[in-house]
């Protein structure tokens, strides 16, 4: 029996002993197993992130960085088959009703004639709808051999040869997927709110991804195989080859995503010799059940180039490929993140580790390039009966105030006085040039832009059933004039003791 009792304090101390450091032992492990599952596992999501960068990337050197220790696999597949993937994959991911004016308003830079931007009162909101938006391009020192200040739409910038193309120099060595065509677009403001970023900025990013994911690979190699290092756990000898393939076909996968998105829509640059500045007009409407005000905005600094974004039609060729890419690309991102995690799994957690931290450096250099879409133009909220008046008496007084952020103009301006002078050899002529030695320049301005900005954009303003109502009865009293035989012509005329 004392025996017995002695057993068992015995062995009620071991295991109380023994059972901290067990605990101690699991937790360690649990540690280590939580973060080597997060690098594979965070990969997988990152919704927003993900849509907020393909929804403006627009050539391959983006496609490259989206691809690099990559972040929101499961996002890019359903974007790719979205914009383009055949019906049968779209029914598989639950999208077989999916309108194209949704997938083009949440994943596409492009706008069309069911998809616009416009300024709700604090941000630039992308809705579908068809409002009337006009993109204009004021030019300080005149396009037209006039003089003065002038400002033009985006198309009749294009229609007179002010706007070039840069794409028209490598027609020739092909042509492009073809856009829809429509003759309803809306303008691209998000696009070019700032300057566009430079091609050495995106290079230098590329370049920088490429080097921190092969060089995360290296990195595993080494301190898997390294004969002083050889860090390896159990099964470890496939694990280096499945996470290395596994790897590389996630980033040709992610890149054939990110292409199918960026190929559903075709960009143009349209470049100036001149500078010019940029401002949107927005008419007061309502679009897809949400009022939006009248507004003016302001594009930030000078510039000579312009972007427009605009979706593919939907032809035979064009479909075929881009449901080439995104069948491709979602089942090479799903067997590379398979072969990826299995590999990683199976490795030193080490591997994992270095893998997260790769994949947080990128995360974060994609957010840097995509900083200027926190920026917002600068709204001035014009009335909605008289803002093509209002616009005008603006831009013909004071146009380069309103790009001045250190004055800022006000929202109600002053009308300036206007005087009529007669014309040549009737009453009073003398004596108006008298008064007015030189004609009023900002009159001149105003009354050119006036007629420049009603023409160009196509829309009325509230004085003009009277300006139609005006001229309908001028032409009738011109057309009795001439043709009536009691009114005659003289040589001179003696205005004295008239009109008293």
């Amino acid at each position: 029996m004392g025996s017995t009792t002695s057993t068992l304090r015995a062995s009620t101390i071991i295991l109380l002993a023994l059972t901290p450091q067990a605990l101690a032992a699991d937790g360690a492990d649990f540690s280590i197993n939580l973060f080597s599952d997060l690098a594979p596992v965070l990969a997988l999501f990152g919704e927003q992130v993900s849509k907020q960068f393909l929804s403006q990337s627009l050539t391959w050197l983006e496609d490259v960085i989206f691809a690099m220790a990559p972040l929101g696999i499961v996002t890019a597949i359903l974007s790719a088959v979205r914009v383009g993937g055949p019906n049968w994959l779209k029914a598989v991911v639950g999208r077989a009703r999916g309108s194209r004016a949704v997938a083009e308003v949440e994943l596409m830079s492009s706008t069309s004639h069911e998809v616009c931007e416009l300024w709700n009162g604090e941000a630039i909101v992308r809705v579908m709808g068809s409002p009337e938006v006009a993109e204009i391009l004021y030019f300080k020192d005149g396009t037209d051999g006039q003089g003065g200040p002038r400002f033009l739409t985006l198309e009749a910038a294009k229609e007179n040869g002010i706007l070039r193309n840069t794409k028209e120099r490598r027609m020739k060595y092909g042509p492009t997927l073809p856009r829809d065509a429509t003759p309803i677009s809306t303008p691209n403001i998000s696009l070019n709110i700032c300057e566009a970023n430079e091609q050495g900025e995106l290079w230098l990013f590329a370049i920088l991804g490429i080097v921190l994911q092969f060089g995360c690979l290296i990195f595993i190699g080494i301190t898997r195989f390294h004969p002083k290092i050889n860090w390896k756990d159990q099964n470890s000898e496939y694990a280096y080859p499945l996470m290395a393939s596994g790897t590389l076909l996630v980033v040709m996968g992610m890149m054939a995503c990110s292409r199918a998105v960026q190929a559903s829509s075709e960009e143009d640059i349209w470049v100036a010799e001149r500078s010019f500045r940029i401002l949107w007009v927005q008419k007061s409407s309502r679009v897809n059940d949400q009022h939006f005000g009248s507004y003016a905005l302001l594009g930030d600094g000078e510039r000579k180039k312009i972007i427009t974004s605009r979706r593919r039609a939907h032809i035979y060729a064009s479909r075929i490929f881009l449901s080439t890419l995104a069948v491709a690309g979602s089942f090479v991102c799903i067997a590379g993140f398979v072969t990826q995690f299995v590999g990683l799994r199976a490795l030193h957690w080490s591997a994992s580790i270095a893998q997260l931290v790769v994949t947080l450096t990128m995360t974060a250099m994609r957010t840097w390039i995509r900083r200027k879409m926190s920026e917002q133009p600068r709204p001035i909220m014009l009335p909605v009966d008289s803002w093509i008046d209002r616009l005008t008496l603006t831009f013909g007084t004071s146009p380069d105030r309103l790009w001045d952020t250190r004055n800022p103009y006000p929202q109600h301006t002053s009308h300036s006085n206007w005087e009529v002078i007669i014309l040549h050899k009737y009453i009073g002529y003398d004596d108006a040039q008298k008064a007015h030695n030189a004609p009023n320049k900002h009159s001149q301005n105003i009354t050119r832009m006036r007629m420049g900005l009603g023409y160009s954009t196509s829309w009325n303003g509230s004085s003009d059933p009277f300006v139609q109502e005006l001229d309908t009865f001028l032409q009738s009293l011109l057309s009795y004039f001439t043709t009536s035989e009691d009114v005659f012509l003289v040589d001179s005329f003696n205005h004295s003791g008239v009109f008293r």
